[in-house]
């Protein structure tokens, strides 16, 4: 037998939508994500070669490029915290410079560079004065002294700009950001509402036919009312709970029952009620205290319940808590 309430109806159906949406959200940042990869392979696929940009004078940065390694690699400075470490490199007639992580240079430092060109992809940065000034002293370190470069010819050398294969990701950063938050938030919700969706269906299953007929009945009649921003019923005889799971306490079965406010920074920003019986306590009516409405609604909640039984324990205190012990232990 299943529910014909309305609202345990709906309570399944958002869940399972919820859990639709969220898959909708991580599909949607995994496809803006490869559209950003494949636009990112189309721009290195038309990129022109480092000398093309270099002899262009176009020496802007952030453009994509490549080298056709032909010699091993040559370290001239290393980058503090860091592996990576900036190289000299060349091709089959030029010299460059090139930022280059441990992995790819252990990748071009092989002897069958020199007949096997490799291809080295990344964007271009602006040659910095300290960057300059070390490639300088490592080249002259070689060179008489009638053959130096001096620093006004270092451009004509190694132009104005090198080759980053270490930060070399083209695709635009909003673009990896908002991809990134479509993603995550796709999976909270999807985690989130599948748990939430597990644990009522779960409890729907756990009732007996005859419990789902009464409880039914008590949630389809008149005297019944549900507040939405609550997720709960007060039925003649029960107060059920569908915020998350499905739980119908019967007001009579109630022993103890205490507001409980939760503060963020000192300021009340929500009320939910504890209700304990015999077996268990159970945290309902979970409701912010920024609106008018929401206190309403609460305080209307916790008045209902309190006058359907006037023998529970009403109110935190010492007094209480060792009451509703002695109250569980005898009944154990």
């Amino acid at each position: 037998m299943k529910f014909t309430n309305l609202e345990v109806r709906n309570v399944k159906n958002q869940n399972r939508n919820n859990v639709i949406i969220g898959i909708f959200f991580v599909i949607l940042g995994l496809a803006i994500l490869l559209w950003g990869s494949i636009k990112e392979d189309s721009a290195y696929e038309q990129a022109l070669d480092m000398n093309t940009i270099i002899e262009n004078s176009n020496d802007q940065e952030e453009q994509p490029t490549y080298i056709n390694v032909q010699s091993k690699p040559y370290l001239f400075a290393v980058s503090n915290d860091t592996t990576d470490a900036y190289y000299i490199v060349s091709d089959d007639k030029y010299m460059y410079i090139a930022y280059l992580s441990k992995d790819t240079f252990n990748k071009l430092n092989v002897d069958s560079i020199e007949s096997t060109p490799v291809r080295l992809q990344g964007v271009t940065k602006s040659i910095t004065s300290d960057i300059k000034s070390l490639a300088l002293d490592t080249i002259n370190e070689y060179r008489n002294e009638d053959n130096q470069i001096a620093a006004s010819d270092f451009a004509s050398y190694f132009g104005t700009i090198y080759l980053d294969t270490v930060n070399a990701d083209t695709m635009p950063a909003l673009q990896l950001i908002i991809g990134f938050i479509f993603i995550l938030v796709g999976l909270l919700m999807t985690i989130i509402y599948l748990i939430k969706g597990i644990r009522f269906n779960l409890a729907l299953k756990s009732l007996s036919t005859k419990e789902i007929s009464l409880l039914d009945n008590e949630m389809n009649s008149k005297e019944s009312f549900f507040y939405e921003r609550a997720k709960l019923y007060l039925t003649p005889n029960y107060c059920i709970n569908l915020d998350g799971t499905f739980k119908a306490i019967k007001y009579s079965d109630i022993i103890w029952m205490y507001s409980i406010t939760q503060r963020v920074n000192f300021i009340k920003t929500s009320n939910s009620i504890m209700i304990a019986t015999l077996t268990k306590k159970y945290n309902i009516a979970s409701l912010d205290t920024l609106t008018r409405a929401s206190k309403e609604i609460y305080e209307e909640i916790y008045k209902t319940i309190l006058s359907k039984n006037d023998t529970m324990l009403v109110g935190y205190s010492k007094s209480s808590i060792k009451k509703y012990k002695e109250i569980t232990k005898e009944n154990a």
